[in-house]
């Protein structure tokens, strides 16, 4: 069990195409980096089966990532196009995959 200084969570919100303030996914949760990583993953996943084949128009996408004391680790907010989401949502799983003990600040990583 990884304890809660080695956690991060995180937050994604995506709007419906055209209607940036119709939600269509909303999603957070808290766990080890590759957890969220693997979360992030699967969101994708979904998302992208539900899509049509050629998905048009924009959609709103807000995703953000905190340490186990809030820190802000990584975020972003903004129109996004939909034909473009699950490849932001892969690109964050990776960068959540690359978080690491010292990014979170765990006293045991700094002795290490």
């Amino acid at each position: 069990m990884i304890g809660s200084q080695e956690q991060i969570t995180y937050t994604v919100e995506v709007s419906r195409a055209g209607d940036f303030y119709a939600p269509w996914w909303r999603i957070g949760n808290m766990g080890s980096p590759a957890q969220v990583a693997a979360a992030l993953r699967e969101l994708a996943v979904r998302i992208d089966r539900e899509l049509d084949p050629y998905p048009n128009g924009w959609c709103r996408h807000r995703y953000e990532m905190h340490d186990y004391d809030g820190v802000l680790l990584e975020h972003f907010t903004g129109p996004v196009r939909l034909c473009e989401i699950t490849l932001k949502l892969r690109a964050a799983a990776t960068r959540a995959e690359r978080v690491t003990l010292l990014d979170l600040g765990c006293p045991s990583a700094m002795w290490s």
